[in-house]
C-alpha cells in the first residue's frame, strides 16, 4: 500500500511564492538584465555595439531609449559661417579657403546621423546685369554641389541645388562708392550657402 505524505499548508504556500518570484531561465534572458552604464550615465557597449548588461534583473532594455535620447540632444546647430563659403569678385571656382571649409562640414554631416538633407543656395552681388548675375550665382551652387558629391556626401541627400543671382543681398553699401570700393562692400554677397534640414525628433537613424 502507496502512502501519500501530506505537507503542511505553509509549506506549500511557501514553496510555491519561491518559485513564482525565481524563474532563471525566463529572466536571465540577455534582454531583461540591467545596462551597465558609465560615469555619465551612457550605456556601455562591446565590440560590436551591443549593450552590455549585468546579471541584475531590471525588467525592461533601458539601452536602446537612452541611446535615442542622447542622439537627440546632441543635435548640432550648423552656424553660417560653417556652411556658407565666398568667393572671388566675377568668378565661381572655389578658393582654398572654400575647399577647407567645406571639407570641415562634409566631415561633420557625415557623421551627423540627424541631418537628412543639404540645399545650396548660390548668390551674387549686384554688379553687372540682372541675368548675367543670376547665371553667376548658378555656376556657384554647381561647384558647390560637385565639390561635396565629390568629397563623398553619401548619407546626406543634396535635394535641392537653387541661385537667386543679386536678389537676396545682405549687405548695404554707400552709393558714392567707386568700383573697387564698391567691389570690397559687397564680398559677403559673393557666396553659397548650405541650408540643413533635419529629420523630425521621432525620427531614429538606423545604423
Amino acid at each position: 500500500m502507496i502512502k501519500l505524505r501530506v505537507l503542511p499548508l505553509a509549506g506549500v504556500l511557501l514553496f510555491t511564492t519561491t518559485l513564482a518570484g525565481h524563474t532563471p531561465a525566463a529572466q536571465a534572458s540577455p534582454e531583461n538584465r540591467a545596462v551597465v552604464r558609465d560615469a555619465r550615465g551612457n550605456p556601455v557597449r562591446d565590440a560590436r555595439g551591443d549593450c552590455v548588461r549585468s546579471s541584475s534583473y531590471i525588467g525592461t532594455d533601458q539601452c536602446d531609449v537612452v541611446q535615442e535620447r542622447v542622439a537627440y540632444s546632441a543635435r548640432h546647430s550648423y552656424t553660417e559661417d560653417e556652411r556658407t563659403v565666398y568667393f572671388n569678385f566675377d568668378k565661381s571656382n572655389l578658393t582654398a579657403d572654400a575647399r577647407n571649409r567645406l571639407n570641415s562640414l562634409t566631415k561633420a554631416l557625415k557623421a551627423d546621423e540627424q541631418v537628412k538633407a543639404a540645399h545650396i543656395v548660390g548668390f551674387a552681388d549686384r554688379i553687372g546685369s540682372e541675368e548675367y548675375n543670376e547665371r553667376l550665382s548658378k555656376r556657384r551652387a554647381v561647384a558647390v554641389k560637385d565639390y561635396l558629391v565629390g568629397q563623398g556626401l553619401v548619407n546626406t541627400d543634396v535635394t535641392e541645388t537653387r541661385w537667386v543671382g543679386e536678389n537676396a543681398p545682405s549687405t548695404q553699401c554707400d552709393k558714392n562708392l567707386g568700383r573697387s570700393e564698391l567691389i570690397s562692400c559687397l564680398a559677403r554677397d559673393r557666396k553659397v550657402e548650405v541650408e540643413v534640414e533635419y529629420y523630425p525628433d521621432n525620427h531614429q537613424a538606423s545604423r
